[in-house]
Formats: structure tokens, C-alpha cells, sequence
């Protein structure tokens, strides 16, 4: 009997890990992937801007497909608290790895 319940509870520890690592690659890919802005845009981060202000805005202005994608990538590179004030032109179908670079970068 407690062969039986370690190996169901085994099967759905590596039911969940398979699960996770597929989740974290789809959003590994939509992070890299061509972003949806069709033109170039003019955005600027306001001094004392939090990254969620500056997500919101991106997501408003249609620079980032995901928003949550965007901040959790940005505190795992531990970019978040890296953003620089300032304005930044943003090319047409910038990935959100290169807008947050960019973000990080400096005007």
C-alpha cells in the first residue's frame, strides 16, 4: 500500500516538473519573441517610475504581448530595479528582452 501511494506521488512530482518546464519555455520563448509594436515608439520612464507603472504603460502603448511574463523576467535578471528614467525610442517588433534591456541600458 505505501509502495502504491510513494510511486503516485512520485508520478505527480514528475507530471509537475514536466509541466513546469514546459510553462517556463513557452514563456522563455515569448520573452525573445518579435514583440508586437508595428511601428517604432517614443516612450519615456519617468523619474521614480516602478516597474509596474513602466509595464502598464508598455503593455497600454502595445510595446509587450504579456505583462506579467515581462516583470517576472525582469526580477529574475534582476533588471527591475535597473530601469533608467529617461527617453527611448523603441524599434518596431522589439522583443521584451530587448526593451527591457534597452530600459536598462540608459537613454
Amino acid at each position: 500500500m505505501m509502495r502504491h501511494v510513494a510511486a503516485n506521488a512520485l508520478t505527480f512530482l514528475i507530471l509537475g516538473l514536466v509541466v513546469l518546464f514546459g510553462i517556463v519555455t513557452w514563456a522563455q520563448s515569448q520573452y525573445r519573441a518579435r514583440g508586437p509594436l508595428q511601428v517604432p515608439l517614443q516612450f519615456e520612464v519617468a523619474r521614480g517610475a516602478t516597474l509596474t507603472d513602466v509595464t502598464r504603460e508598455l503593455e497600454a502603448k502595445g510595446a509587450i504581448s504579456d505583462p506579467r511574463i515581462f516583470r517576472i523576467a525582469a526580477r529574475y535578471t534582476d533588471m527591475d530595479a535597473g530601469l533608467r528614467f529617461g527617453e527611448y525610442d523603441i524599434p518596431a517588433g522589439a522583443s521584451m528582452q530587448e526593451i527591457l534591456e534597452l530600459l536598462n541600458a540608459g537613454a
